[in-house]
């Protein structure tokens, strides 16, 4: 089990990684969440997962699923892994604009 300190960072990485993700050309959405990964809308989810894939970074597609075209699920990881995550996808998305 978590510790409350535990709990209290991993809320506030998600929190601050939802805020990131929100702020980036390309993606449509990022749905609310309470738990340790986020569920995020892109405008073309096939190219971004394939990219980030290529670069060794594991996410779940999720566009299979009814309802959730263009949507990837993102767990949260360490700062560290979510800086390099949000570094990586800035420059995917920046590439397709």
């Amino acid at each position: 089990l978590l510790s409350r300190r535990q709990r209290q960072l991993c809320i506030r990485d998600r929190c601050e990684l939802e805020v990131a993700l929100e702020d980036l050309d390309g993606v449509e959405a990022v749905y609310p969440s309470a738990s340790n990964f986020l569920l995020v809308r892109f405008v073309d989810a096939a190219r971004v997962f394939t990219a980030l894939r290529d670069r060794g970074i594991i996410l779940r597609d999720q566009s299979r699923q009814p309802t959730l075209e263009n949507c990837i699920r993102i767990t949260v990881g360490t700062k560290d892994e979510n800086e390099r995550l949000l570094t990586e996808l800035e420059e995917i998305l920046k590439e397709a604009a």
